[in-house]
């Protein structure tokens, strides 16, 4: 079991940065506009979702993986619905708090 989890965390971990390597090219003009600060915290925005709906997936997984395994004891199925009810609880309120910049944006704008 621990040398499944090793090889998930390795394979993920070695795939990872393949999906962050994407050619973005940096911008050499200096922030003149309300609009450009507001596409440097879009973009950071983005990295930050990204990463958390990453490990959210990833959670809402490991949750399935020990509610299969957890099948003869109880404790185990109560800490899989738990865990999969705090990934869907966290994807919610990561909805929440990615799209409440944009309403903010478009109220300024």
């Amino acid at each position: 079991m621990k040398q499944l989890i090793k090889k998930i965390a390795a394979g993920a971990a070695l795939l990872a940065p393949t999906a962050f390597a994407q050619n973005r090219a940096v911008p050499q003009v200096p922030i003149s506009s309300t609009n450009d600060i507001f596409n440097i915290i879009d973009r950071v925005l983005n990295l930050a979702a990204t990463l958390f709906f990453t490990v959210a997936v990833f959670f809402i997984f490991w949750a399935g993986w020990l509610y299969l395994n957890g099948a003869s004891n109880e404790e185990n199925l109560g800490k899989a619905k738990n865990q999969l009810i705090y990934a869907a609880v966290a994807i919610f309120v990561g909805l929440i708090a990615f799209s409440f910049p944009r309403l903010i944006e478009n109220f300024v704008r």
